[in-house]
């Protein structure tokens, strides 16, 4: 019942050679839908008789895979949430904020909400599911209150100042302004604030002169003040500053992966990257960050990815070829061989569970738009669906599941419609590797790869939250993980 956090990866490939695969062009027809719409006093509601369709064919580590479609007209899915119950919860604007239940048997249950009369610059879902919205015209945050939207400045109290930028922190929400020049990060609307008055955090504000991690000491906030090193603040957290001596002209970006045991943060430029450590640790009144060592023999670095509470890394090493590391402790340990197959295609998502990795990868060009989904275990490589998409739809990506170990959501955004798949694990869920499955590569291909594959490396720290702490992070902050530094 404990979250597991999703993913998110750069990689590459044509083909897959290694192991059994399965090329499966699908085009799967969902059964006629009846809509039936039911009009309250609040919202107007809907129902649609849909249900989860198998998809054909056995697939290795899986024990179910189904499939089902959601629609949206003229406009892409927002926020997509599960709850305890196995429901998924989605969120999309059209006008209206529209917002659509999937049921556990598939079944959808449509909402649409009354009307605000503003501005809305963006919205979003608590982790009750209870939405949100952000107005930027008159600096509001409504919230649904059953059937009406409530101004929170009618019960709180709110800051002055000019509303950026807003998402869910702990039981209330971090609020970033701008005022006269002064940025904020603030913390309001929570039930824990000492009179109900707003929490200033920080004075750097969030997203646009400054990054977010979670961490199990609270979220990091990353910025850079001078642009001859970097600051790493802690919201909250009654822990000291400290300085991260990269230079931000030299490396202008970041990304970070997160695991239980700590933080991966990878400074990268164009052609260059330095990779940190920063471990997790309650006792330390800053945790002290640490540079990584690179893989013997490395040719290649296609990122770094969180498959909570693990983070993987792929590699293109000498005499092994494209491989999959865990970083444990800040160091890499050689996981499983992916093959040279990854060369070409970029991963945007792991999904880690005993010995299965589930990898999302998707590939742009001239022959077409396809997204892949690929497992690996010590019986090899599988493609286990390759669906083309149209220019304008995302690529797919993994979305874990909140509340059921080894249970993950496949999700590709279109516009007007959302495709679901719904994977279940198979075999034993304890975590081991697939060391004994490693066969190398007598003459490995050298593969094109993804933001700062050329350069030598170094660096790394962290610190990580529960399963639930870690998920709610990845949700509604995956933004953070590829962040400029304001005026580089």
């Amino acid at each position: 019942m404990f979250l597991r956090a999703i993913l998110l990866l750069a990689m590459s490939s044509t083909t897959w050679g290694a192991g059994v695969t399965i090329d499966v062009d699908i085009d799967v027809s969902i059964e006629e839908i009846r809509y039936e719409p039911v009009v309250t006093d609040d919202m107007s509601t809907g129902y649609i008789d849909s249900t989860w369709l198998d998809v054909e064919g056995e697939r290795q580590a899986l024990d179910a895979f189904q499939y089902l479609t959601i629609n949206h007209p003229n406009t892409r899915i927002g926020n997509l949430r599960e709850s305890p119950d196995r429901e998924l919860n989605a969120l999309y604007m059209n006008g209206l904020l529209n917002a659509i239940r999937i049921n556990e048997d598939g079944s959808q249950v449509l909402g649409v909400y009354p009307p605000i009369e503003n501005a809305i610059g963006s919205y979003g879902m608590l982790l009750n599911g209870v939405p949100y919205v952000l107005d930027t015209e008159n600096n509001l945050i409504w919230q649904w209150e059953t059937d009406y939207w409530m101004d929170l400045s009618a019960s709180k109290e709110m800051p002055a100042g000019e509303y950026v930028a807003v998402t869910p922190y702990g039981n209330g929400y971090l609020l970033s302004t701008d005022s006269n020049d002064e940025a904020t990060l603030w913390y309001v609307g929570g039930t824990t604030q000492a009179g109900g008055s707003p929490l200033a955090l920080s004075t750097v504000s969030w997203p646009s002169e400054s990054g977010l991690v979670y961490t199990s000491l609270g979220y990091l906030q990353i910025f850079s003040e001078n642009l001859s090193s970097y600051t790493g603040h802690w919201l909250g957290a009654g822990k000291s500053d400290f300085q991260i001596d990269v230079n931000a002209v030299d490396f202008p970006y970041y990304q970070t992966a997160i695991a239980s045991t700590g933080i991966f943060i990878n400074f990268y430029s164009s052609n260059n990257f330095q990779f940190y450590w920063l471990p997790s640790s309650d006792e330390l009144d800053s945790p002290e960050m640490m540079p990584i060592e690179l893989p013997n023999n490395w040719r290649t670095f296609n990122g770094c990815f969180t498959a909570y509470p693990k983070i993987f890394c792929v590699f293109n090493v000498q005499d092994v070829g494209f491989s999959l590391y865990e970083l444990e402790g800040g160091e890499f340990v050689l996981d499983s061989q992916l093959n040279e197959a990854v060369s070409g295609k970029t991963i945007n998502g792991v999904y880690s569970v005993g010995k299965n990795r589930f990898i999302s990868a998707y590939y742009n060009g001239t022959s077409g738009n396809y997204s892949y989904l690929y497992s690996i275990n010590e019986d090899g490589i599988e493609t286990t669906m390759k669906v083309s998409r149209s220019s304008l739809d995302d690529p797919y990506y993994i979305h874990p599941s909140s509340y059921e170990l080894g249970q993950f959501y496949w999700v590709g955004k279109g516009v007007g419609a959302t495709n679901i798949y719904k994977a279940e694990a198979s075999g034993d869920f304890a975590f081991d590797r697939n060391l004994d499955s490693i066969v190398p590569i007598e003459s490995p291909v050298e593969g094109s790869s993804a933001e700062g594959s050329s350069g030598g490396g170094s660096g790394g720290s962290g610190s990580m939250p529960t399963y639930l702490l870690a998920m709610l992070f990845m949700l509604l902050l995956p933004s953070v993980r590829w962040r400029q530094v304001s005026g580089v």
